[in-house]
C-alpha cells in the first residue's frame, strides 16, 4: 500500500511539473500554408498557447510573444474565383482584423487588432498599371504579395500615410553582383540605404531598392554578399564576415543578392550559427538550445540544387556599442 501511494505521489508531482513547466521560447511547425488549412490550424494551436508566427517556409517558426486570452489568430487566404471576390474576402477579413503577413500567404490577427482595406494594381498596359500602383502608394498602401501575377496592396483603414518622394527610392540594378555592389556603394556615399530586394525585369541580372536615410540611421554603409551552398559554406562565410563588422540584412535571405551590412562606425562584431531545417522536431530542439546560448533567429535562406535545402539564420552579437 504504502509503494502504491509513493507511487501515485511521484506520478502527480511529475504531472504538475510538467503542467507547470515553460513552454519554449520558439515551435516549429511543418508545412506551408498556403492552401493548406490543417498547416493553419497548427499555426492557431500554438498561437492559442501565445505563439506569434515568425518565418514561413516548408516548416515554420512562431515565436512566444503573447500571454493568453490576448492571442494571434491566423486565417489562410480566401479561396475564391476572381479578382473583385477575392478582394472583397480580403475586405471582409480585413474589417474583422486580419492583416496580410508580407510574402507569407497568410492572414494574422493581432491581440488588439486594427481594421485594414485590400486593393490591386489595376490596368493591362504597363503605363496604366504604373498609374494605378503609384495612386496606391500615395494613398499610404503598400505592397503584400503577389498571387497568380496580381500585386495586392494593403492599408490600416482611417490611414493616408503618403508614399516616400521618387528621389528617396532608387532601385538599383546590375548584370553581376559585383557590378551592382560597387553601384551600391556609390548610392550609399550619396546616403541611401538597401531597402528589400527588387525586380530585374526583362532584362535579367540583380537588383534592389535602396532608400534615402538621415543621419540618424548610422551610415553610410558598406555590403557584402554571400552564396548559399551548405550549411558549413554559409556559416563559415558568414562568421568571417561577422567577425568584420557586418551582420546578415534579413530581409534578403530569401532572394538573391543575398547581404551583409556594415555601418560607418561599426562597434559590434557577430558570431552566426546555421541549422538545417529538415523536420521540424530537430529544428524546434536545435534553435532553442541556441536561443539558450544567445542567438535569435534571422530568417529561412534555401540552396535548390539536386534537392531543396533550407536553411535558418541565427545571429548573436558579441561586442556591445560604446556608450
Amino acid at each position: 500500500m504504502r509503494k502504491i501511494i509513493t507511487t501515485s505521489v511521484l506520478l502527480a508531482t511529475a504531472l504538475l511539473a510538467a503542467q507547470d513547466s515553460p513552454l519554449p521560447r520558439y515551435k516549429v511547425v511543418r508545412g506551408y500554408p498556403r492552401d493548406n488549412p490543417p498547416v493553419v490550424e497548427g499555426f492557431n494551436k500554438a498561437a492559442d498557447q501565445g505563439y506569434r508566427l515568425l518565418f514561413v517556409s516548408r516548416v515554420s517558426v512562431l515565436r512566444l510573444d503573447a500571454a493568453p486570452p490576448d492571442t494571434y489568430r491566423y486565417a489562410p487566404l480566401p479561396e475564391v474565383g476572381g479578382l473583385a471576390d477575392f478582394l472583397n474576402a480580403l475586405d471582409q477579413q480585413g474589417a474583422l482584423g486580419y492583416q496580410w503577413l508580407e510574402e507569407k500567404s497568410i492572414l494574422e490577427k493581432e491581440p488588439h487588432p486594427r481594421n485594414y482595406e485590400y486593393r490591386a494594381v489595376e490596368g493591362i498596359k504597363k503605363s496604366s498599371r504604373d498609374r494605378s500602383r503609384d495612386s496606391l502608394l500615395q494613398q499610404g498602401f503598400h505592397l503584400v504579395g503577389r498571387p497568380k501575377a496580381l500585386e495586392i496592396f494593403i492599408r490600416e483603414l482611417g490611414t493616408s500615410q503618403p508614399a516616400p518622394r521618387s528621389d528617396e527610392v532608387k532601385v538599383v540594378q546590375a548584370a553581376r553582383v559585383g557590378p551592382l555592389l560597387k553601384k551600391m556603394a556609390v548610392f550609399s556615399g550619396q546616403g541611401y540605404r538597401y531597402r528589400s530586394p527588387a525586380s530585374a525585369g526583362r532584362a535579367g541580372g540583380h537588383a534592389v531598392s535602396m532608400e534615402r536615410c538621415d543621419s540618424a540611421c548610422g551610415g553610410p554603409f558598406e555590403y557584402r554578399s554571400f552564396d548559399v551552398s551548405d550549411s558549413a559554406q554559409l556559416e563559415r562565410d558568414l562568421n568571417v564576415l561577422g567577425r568584420d563588422g557586418f551582420h546578415v540584412v534579413s530581409t534578403s535571405l530569401a532572394w538573391p543578392p543575398h547581404l551583409m551590412e556594415r555601418p560607418a562606425n561599426h562597434a559590434q562584431t557577430f558570431v552566426y550559427r546555421v541549422l538545417e531545417a529538415s523536420d521540424e522536431q530537430t529544428t524546434e530542439q536545435s534553435l532553442n538550445q541556441a536561443d539558450r546560448d544567445g542567438f535569435v533567429p534571422l530568417g529561412f535562406t534555401s540552396h535548390v540544387g539536386w534537392n531543396f535545402h533550407l536553411y535558418l539564420v541565427l545571429e548573436k552579437p558579441t561586442v556591445s556599442p560604446a556608450p
